[in-house]
């Protein structure tokens, strides 16, 4: 994966439910390998517990720019392995 990416975050509140908010991640200009990890802090810098912040997610998809679904595999409460990675247009969580 290069340095130079770029990607668009939406979050829309409007759709709030049961404690969770829809996010979803627009990519574009990234050169990712076929096989990448997508993960999700677990502590905030200055605070001394673990918050484990993916623990809150559901379900993760990764969608291909033809809108279909790419294999994804839940690793831990923070990280997840996204298959066929350099297909990928959009993370939504």
């Amino acid at each position: 994966m290069t340095l130079a990416q770029e990607y668009n975050a939406s979050i829309d509140l409007t759709k709030y439910s049961n404690d969770k908010i829809p996010v979803e991640l627009k990519f574009s200009h990234f050169d990712f390998d076929s096989v990448v990890q997508y993960q999700m802090p677990a502590m905030v810098p200055g605070m001394y517990s673990i918050s484990d912040f993916g623990r809150t997610i559901d379900s993760l998809v990764a969608i291909d720019k033809e809108g279909n679904n790419l294999k994804v595999i839940r690793l831990d409460s923070n990280r997840w392995k996204l298959f066929d990675a350099d297909q990928l247009d959009k993370l939504v969580y």
